[in-house]
């Protein structure tokens, strides 16, 4: 009697104090919201709705709502009956409207995304917009009342530039390919819908978000953020099971499901079952708080010291041992976006002053109770969050500058208890990319007067070489033709108008005046460097070739269905040296790979002075795969055939698919499945092939598939277009620290 009522008593006091501390007793509730910009991800393969499939996949409960939000994309792939009316009748998703969708068990006792709401309302905006965001954000606090929230972004990301690529957004009065939210819209937006402490977890499921700016202007929206600091592949993060384990434990902590996220994540990519395997992968879920008190101190001590440097000049070496520094550190997959702690190590090792900063980042990233990190086997130097270091592009410098002014604007008029050390690491950031930003523009022009000869070298002269238009790019060339268009000529602009006129201005302004004079002084030092070989070159990279034969590349004409072609040097070699010594000239020699049935097809054998005996012959597989659906499609994988080089005879050694550098052998039943062509690929765009028709026939069950290399003469070369052979070339280069590239011997 008297234990009963003690018991009785106990509970009772436990649950007042529960009600005043805020603490709830007895299961919770959640809602997932998934906030899906659909982009050319989704039109171009279906990469949204694979993701949408696996979360349909889930074992889900009455106590775990997951609510969709749709739109930004020309078109959706999404397999006939997954979507449903609420009356279980099944309706297609509509690329003209964003709709609103709940996934859950239906009464035909199966998972399917089921249409809540068309958002007529939101047909002004792009899923880009601010507004758009807190849109769906209100929507899902007054339509699911539940404990706790998760939110998950995805499209593709952009690290310190923002979040997500509308693709209905039009781009022609834009100076960019892409307009993400920037990240101080994002945290508007999440503030404005007032979630409290009850948004648990903030997941990027996009691309370099796992980044210090991001951090800066994100920690304190909610508890746990998952990210990643390198691309995201096609196929995204793996869903199903950790859906399945929230809905089993609706409790479960934001930084438990990160983990699951993170691990299930990486453990797709690694597997040689999964669709993504090979693809390499970077994941990590932090504590937002934990980690940004932790980490924010001694970056602001570390970017503080490097820009103090910025707008120096007097060491010699001031300049240098920071772009070395950035060439040597892992760079992630957008202009000027580097490995916070491996970047530190390489700065490290050249100068003493930044050799405490390693082991300071690495005492937080390497805490498994408040950042766990996931990566491919294929990964070794990340730490799993980035910083921003200027390359030599000046136009994303300029875009940097003004983005990370603008979020220092929104942090400087918010309330933040560490507002001081969030500003202290965006005005540093600034001064980082306006300076070292500045030099790299200043230092190509100063390259170019050199390698003319010329004896004026100030800020006039200097201005001059930033003046002349610009050429397109390869890069802009590969996109055009991505997009079925030509490359746009008439809109070409100068280095000064794309953005070195910003980087001068806001120079100005650290300065306390007119950057003349300081542009005069760095332009003079860098022309004795230039000139002297000293402080300029790199050391790591040596010479480096390219072998070219002049072939043609196929694209879609803009504004009508007709192939054209066009012609194109294909680099089909590359070469590097570590000095001129070693170069080898091309002999003349030409190689033809032969498959099973006879035919020739145009290649290269590419040998060193250092292994003369040996040689590489570059090859493209389209490998097949599997999209969400069971339909097959095919993606470019590198490969290369090693030869032997014996009495003038060459004997393939192996054939090899190429994997972040390495040889992996080609299975023979893999390669059956695969077809091969001679040539090589560029940035994804496809295959620039070497002869007229160079799909290789092989037999997977000869020996070395069928294939053999036989050297040619001109007259032999009856299944190859000779004409081409009289365009090729060799060049090499000398490419120095300020991105210079000039013509070796």
């Amino acid at each position: 009697m008297r234990s009963s009522r003690f018991v009785a008593v106990f509970l009772s006091v436990v649950l007042c104090a529960s009600m005043v501390f805020g603490c709830s007793i007895g299961p919770k509730t959640r809602t997932i919201m998934m906030y899906g910009i659909g982009s050319n991800l989704e039109s171009a393969r279906g990469a949204l709705t694979f993701n949408l499939q696996q979360m349909t996949e889930s074992e889900l409960s009455s106590d775990v709502r997951v609510i969709v939000m749709t739109g930004g994309t020309s078109r959706w792939i999404m397999p006939e009956g997954m979507t449903v009316d609420g009356s279980g009748a099944p309706v297609e998703a509509d690329p003209s409207v964003k709709q609103i969708w709940e996934i859950r068990k239906t009464d035909s006792g199966e998972n399917k995304m089921v249409l809540l709401e068309d958002m007529t309302s939101l047909s002004d905006l792009y899923m880009t917009d601010q507004a758009c965001l807190e849109a769906f954000l209100g929507y899902c606090k007054s339509n699911s009342s539940t404990d706790l929230y998760d939110l998950i972004l995805w499209d593709h990301g952009y690290g310190p530039l923002g979040y997500g690529n509308d693709s209905t957004y039009p781009l022609m009065d834009t100076e960019y390919d892409e307009v993400p939210m920037p990240l101080e819209q994002v945290a508007a937006a999440i503030k404005s819908a007032d979630f409290g402490d009850s948004l648990e977890l903030l997941d990027f499921d996009a691309c370099l978000m796992s980044n210090v700016e991001v951090l800066t202007a994100l920690a304190g929206t909610a508890r746990y953020m998952v990210a990643s600091a390198e691309q995201v592949p096609e196929f995204g993060q793996y869903y199903t099971d950790w859906i399945s384990a929230v809905s089993a434990d609706p409790s479960m902590s934001g930084f438990e499901i990160g983990k699951k996220i993170v691990d299930d994540t990486i453990a797709f990519y690694n597997s040689p079952d999964s669709v993504g395997y090979g693809r390499p992968c970077t994941m990590a879920v932090m504590d937002m708080d934990k980690v940004a008190g932790s980490l924010f101190g001694p970056v602001a001590e570390y970017t503080s010291l490097l820009a103090s440097d910025a707008f120096t000049g007097s060491d010699a070496d001031t300049f240098y041992s920071k772009f070395l520094a950035a060439h040597n550190a892992h760079p992630y997959q957008w202009d000027g976006i580097y490995d916070l702690t491996d970047m530190a190590a390489k700065l490290a090792s050249g100068e003493d002053q930044y050799s405490a900063f390693t082991s300071q980042f690495n005492s937080v990233l390497a805490d498994d109770d408040i950042f766990h990190f996931g990566h491919t086997r294929d990964i070794t130097d990340s730490c799993g969050m980035s910083l921003f270091f200027p390359t030599g592009d000046a136009k994303n410098c300029k875009r940097y500058i003004l983005a990370m002014e603008s979020l220092r604007s929104y942090i400087d008029s918010g309330a933040y208890e560490d507002k001081e050390v969030r500003l202290s690491i965006l005005d540093n950031q600034i001064r980082i990319a306006t300076g070292y930003g500045l030099v790299r523009s200043v230092g190509y022009a100063v390259s170019d007067l050199v390698s003319r000869g010329s004896d004026n070298v100030t800020f006039d002269s200097v201005k001059g070489v930033w003046s002349i238009t610009e050429q397109p790019s390869a890069k802009s060339v590969e996109y055009a033709h991505e997009h079925g268009a030509m490359v746009d000529t008439e809109g070409l602009r100068s280095p000064w108008d794309n953005g070195v006129s910003v980087l001068v201005d806001r120079a100005a302004g650290f300065l306390g005046g007119s950057a003349t004079s300081w542009i005069d002084s760095v332009a003079a030092r860098i022309a004795d460097e230039v000139r002297s070989g000293n402080n300029c070159e790199l050391p790591s990279s040596g010479i480096s070739g390219d072998l070219t034969i002049r072939s043609e590349r196929k694209y879609i004409e803009e504004g009508t269905v007709d192939e054209k072609t066009e012609p194109y040097d294909a680099v089909i070699g590359n070469m590097y040296f570590d000095s001129e010594s070693d170069i080898t000239d091309f002999d003349g020699t030409w190689y033809a790979l032969s498959d099973v049935s006879g035919h020739k097809y145009l290649t290269s054998l590419i040998t060193t002075a250092a292994a003369p005996g040996t040689g590489t012959i570059v090859i493209v597989m389209h490998r097949p795969a599997e999209s969400y659906d069971g339909t097959p499609y095919f993606y470019d994988v590198e490969g290369a055939i090693t030869t032997a080089i014996e009495d003038g005879n060459v004997r393939i050694t192996g054939i090899y698919e190429v994997e972040a550098g390495e040889y992996k052998e080609i299975d023979p039943e893999v390669a059956a499945a695969s077809t091969f062509y001679t040539g090589y690929r560029s940035g994804g765009y496809g295959i620039f092939r070497l002869s007229p028709d160079s799909e290789l026939d092989i037999d997977a069950s000869a020996p070395d598939l069928g294939l053999s290399v036989v050297s040619m003469k001109m007259a032999e070369m009856d299944d190859v277009d000779r004409a081409r052979l009289a365009t090729v070339g060799t060049e090499y280069r000398h490419t120095n620290i300020y991105g210079y590239t000039s013509e070796a011997g």
